[in-house]
């Protein structure tokens, strides 16, 4: 059997294995939660690992049927839009595969997305291992594969639950660049025409799965006439592969691939240096940006970023060398896979979400220098033995893996983004209020409210920040409940296009506060308008007030926090919080170490969402104010707020359940988990 033969065969059984123990983790992960079913299965509703995921899905039961198709979207109220004749494609996928996967007595669409992901997430690995042999790199691929399926910065965006286009964004720039490379260097010409044809038509394809591969285009393009030149191709040959790439991958990209690529630059994942806000309008009213209070986009620390890619520091710094040593000695060849590469370095600069492309050229690197290693080895004792080094590469790519894999998420089991408690409020609220309901409440969970409650939302995962987001986390802040109700009111009359028109006249930040805030209306018979307050808040209270307690003329914000304290025993009127603080509650005196103290304003004890007991001491002028909030009598969290923080409307109706009868009606109380409030007619 010829050597040829071999490698074909031991490549295709690579892809095969390497992609079977990736898929296999993910399914491993979703039989890991039906082992504990109430936090993951709440009635028909299966668990999700990403909030974005409800967005998708519920397009997908909107083509499967499951959901009857309505007049308009739920998103951006009350600025309402037709719903879409075109579903995003990922959704249109999930709704034509999922009846593919056993649903397991489930929502059909949730349960046939999540396996969905499961292997579309690592299909990567296939193309990775085949551009690596191909490009002179043996059977580096592997080890490539490996700890790039695995890596923290991939797994947990592509793992169980993780429905969302992430799971594209290795495989479509790879495979893309695998068919350039066949195309550049395969030597019978129909061949380099066919997986021409092939790159373009997998760049229209995948391009629609994650449409940031559009900013690639014209990166990609020139890489493809560059690489054809370097490889020496004759200019007619050159010609007619450029025309076919460009004809089947649609030629107008050569229009809208320039400015898919600035607004990927412009984007809040790569120029990302304006923690300040957002310019609205031509007096320059600058709104706070949102870019503050997204993990994903933020700058995080060298050595963060790197334990992100892989746990083993050394490790991590030695692959990502061996990866540009490849690159240097292959550069005609590899050259398709710099982009992913530089992409992926961009973690350290910019967005920490980039970390995610970075993870595959670990194991490339510490492979490929394995590779080097071991033909040298073999060159210098016995050449006769190089013919056996794809086998030895083979069994170190899987012994190094398998030895080190707890510095990667291999055994990591997500737990769903939305905690079941406040999945099944959600569910009660679809039964209990009327139809046509909409939800002021926070964005985060934006999306599975109009999925799981078929409600209109203010704002989601997709539709915040600026003017809207502003206003929103305004009204949880500010200490008027009145103001609140006007704001809904205006909002109600006017929509958010009202207060970009008032924006766009020349207005001040004070007067466009005083029109909205001071509004005078009233909701119609048929408003239906609801404000949801979720446990989750409390801990997302510093990025709602970083919005809410905004400065237009400082540019700036002052957050507040709920500081949240752990005390073990109420002995007396004194509450103990380990050996550094206790707190007499009778007095309003909190003691520190080291003799140093510090004052109370008040003491409350809530329980179940409303006040038992409220001591308050008008003595001390300056102070904190600390709630101890329990549930059923048992502690919850016990916390110390400032004055603002506590006089706002977050804390009063939210933790306290005072909340003003004149424009306010409680309807619904699972406190915790959810509390909503109806905005009176």
């Amino acid at each position: 059997m010829s050597e040829k033969i071999i490698n074909t065969v031991l490549l295709t059984i690579m892809c095969i294995l390497v992609f079977a123990i990736s898929t296999e983790r993910r399914f491993y992960q979703f039989n890991e939660w039906k082992k504990n079913k109430s936090l993951y299965f709440i009635d028909h509703i299966t668990a999700v690992t990403t909030l974005d995921a409800y967005h998708w899905l519920r397009y997908a039961e909107v083509e499967t049927g499951i959901k009857k198709k309505p007049k308009y979207d739920l998103r951006g109220y009350p600025d309402l839009k037709k719903f879409p004749e075109k579903i995003p494609f990922l959704s249109w996928l999930i709704a034509k595969t999922c009846n593919f996967f056993d649903n397991e007595g489930y929502n059909k669409v949730y349960v046939g997305g999540i396996k969905f992901i499961n292997i579309t997430a690592s299909l990567f690995v296939i193309p990775l291992i085949i551009y690596l042999f191909l490009s002179g790199g043996g059977y580096t691929g592997i080890l490539g594969a490996l700890l790039g399926s695995f890596s923290w910065a991939y797994y947990v965006r592509s793992c169980v639950g993780r429905i969302d286009t992430d799971s594209f964004v290795l495989v479509a720039p790879i495979l893309l660049g695998l068919f350039m490379l066949l195309a550049t260097i395969l030597k019978n010409k129909y061949l380099r025409y066919f997986f021409s044809i092939l790159a373009g038509v997998s760049f229209l394809f995948l391009s629609k799965a994650h449409d940031a591969l559009n900013a690639g285009y014209f990166i990609y393009l020139l890489l493809f006439i560059f690489a054809l030149f370097i490889n020496k191709l004759e200019k007619k040959e050159i010609f007619i592969l450029t025309i076919l790439y460009i004809l089947f991958s649609n030629p107008l990209h050569l229009i809208t691939g320039f400015h898919s690529l600035i607004g990927f630059l412009k984007s809040k994942y790569v120029l990302n240096f304006n923690p300040e806000g957002d310019i609205q309008g031509s007096v320059k009213i600058v709104f706070p940006s949102i870019i503050h209070t997204i993990t994903e986009t933020q700058r995080r620390p060298f050595n963060e970023i790197i334990q992100m890619v892989f746990g083993i520091k050394s490790l991590a710094l030695l692959g990502i060398a061996g990866s540009i040593v490849y690159f240097i000695l292959n550069f005609r060849k590899s050259i398709f896979l710099i982009p992913v590469f530089c992409i992926g370095l961009m973690a350290f600069i910019t967005s920490n979400r980039f970390a995610m492309f970075l993870a595959p050229f670990v194991g490339l690197g510490i492979g490929y220098l394995f590779h080097l290693l071991i033909k040298y080895i073999f060159k210098i004792t016995n050449p006769d033995l190089l013919k056996y080094s794809g086998i030895i590469e083979i069994i170190f790519a899987f012994v190094f893996f398998f030895s080190i894999k707890n510095a990667t998420a291999y055994n990591y089991v997500p737990r769903p983004s939305i905690p079941p408690d406040i999945t099944k409020s959600f569910i009660d609220l679809k039964h209990k209020l009327p139809k046509n309901s909409a939800i002021f409440t926070w964005w985060d969970f934006g999306y599975a409210l109009m999925d799981i409650g078929d409600f209109y939302t203010y704002h989601d995962g997709g539709l915040h920040g600026g003017i809207r987001t502003y206003f929103v986390g305004k009204a949880l802040t500010m200490n008027s409940q009145k103001k609140f109700y006007n704001l809904i009111n205006y909002l109600d009359d006017n929509g958010f296009k009202g207060i970009k028109n008032i924006v766009k006249n020349n207005s001040t930040p004070e007067n466009l506060l005083n029109q909205v805030l001071n509004y005078k209306g009233k909701l119609e018979p048929d408003d239906h308008i609801y404000i949801l307050y979720t446990k989750d808040m409390i801990g997302k209270y510093g990025a709602i007030s970083f919005f809410g307690n905004w400065d237009f003329n400082r540019k700036k914000s002052n957050e507040d926090f709920y500081q949240q304290i752990s005390c073990n025993q109420l002995k007396g009127n004194f509450l103990l919080c380990g050996p550094n603080l206790k707190i007499d509650i009778a007095n309003g005196v909190g003691f520190l170490s080291n003799n140093r103290r510090f004052l109370l304003k008040r003491v409350l004890f809530i329980n179940n969402g409303y006040v038992i007991t409220d001591n308050e001491f008008p003595e001390h002028l300056k102070g904190w104010n600390l709630e101890l909030v329990m549930v059923n009598r048992n502690v919850f969290g016990i916390y110390l707020i400032n004055d603002r923080l506590f006089f706002s409307n977050f804390n009063q109706q939210y933790i306290l359940g005072r909340y003003d009868k004149k424009y306010f009606k409680e309807v619904y109380n699972k406190f915790p988990s959810a509390r909503v409030f109806e905005v009176k007619k």
